[in-house]
């Protein structure tokens, strides 16, 4: 039976070593005969490991992290073909009708979640991603640099709950690219500036169209005042 303990302690499992053994239960099943004390387990066939790993996926769906170990798994393994399918992607298809390309983001985030894992576990870090939107942004560094982005986050937002836009500005940050608030004044700024230009070439189309002899030294004058106004270099 699953229970919230059984839940946290493998969510404290490097995703490395979540991998269904003989006799283990998982959810309502029982993968593989339990072996007396003493004796070294069976080994699993490929059908019990494919089934161990299903049911991983199916009772831990919520948690996309244990949902991309399991995928890893099927996947690396070859697992799918036990169930008749000629290939990975048809087989998250046909099977969890589930775009392949989600899929490998799952696998990715996990693999990323397992590094983290793996470098921070041992200084006493308990805070990991707990979703692939987390995971997401840090794909984008390379393996060495999604370790100190991460640190970076928990920094910045000790305490306070972490989403995929936290950990999306830190990694912008880190690769030097300004951030969706900065982007907006951006644009902002932008719009502006093409509305002014606007009305500066209605002010010289209007100065154009008039006669030599109404284009006099004070009308001139007062030309030029209204286009310094709108580029901004008179009060």
């Amino acid at each position: 039976m699953l229970t919230v303990e059984s839940v946290k302690k493998f969510e404290k499992t490097p995703v490395a070593e979540q991998v269904v053994q003989p006799g283990q239960r998982v959810g309502n099943k029982t993968v593989g005969k339990p072996v007396a004390q003493g004796e070294a387990p069976p080994p699993l066939t490929d059908r019990q490991r494919l089934e161990g790993q299903e049911e991983i996926f199916e009772q831990y769906i919520g948690w996309s992290m244990k949902g991309g170990m399991a995928l890893t798994v099927i996947n690396e393994q070859r697992l799918y073909r036990v169930a008749g399918y000629t290939s990975f992607d048809v087989y998250c298809k046909e099977k969890w009708d589930m775009d392949d390309a989600y899929a490998y983001r799952l696998m990715a985030a996990a693999a990323c979640v397992d590094m983290l894992q793996k470098a921070l576990s041992p200084i006493g870090e308990t805070r990991f991603p707990t979703n692939e939107s987390q995971v997401r942004p840090l794909t984008r560094l390379e393996p060495e640099k999604q370790v100190e982005a991460w640190k970076r986050v928990l920094e910045d937002y000790k305490g306070k709950p972490i989403t995929a836009v936290e950990v999306e500005a830190v990694v912008d940050n880190m690769l030097g690219k300004p951030g969706k608030e900065k982007t907006a004044k951006s644009k902002t700024g932008s719009k502006r500036a093409e509305q002014k230009l606007v009305k500066i070439g209605e002010v010289v189309a209007s100065a154009l169209k008039k006669s030599d002899a109404d284009l006099t030294v004070a009308k001139l004058k007062k030309t030029l005042e209204e286009i310094q106004k709108l580029i901004g270099t008179k009060k």
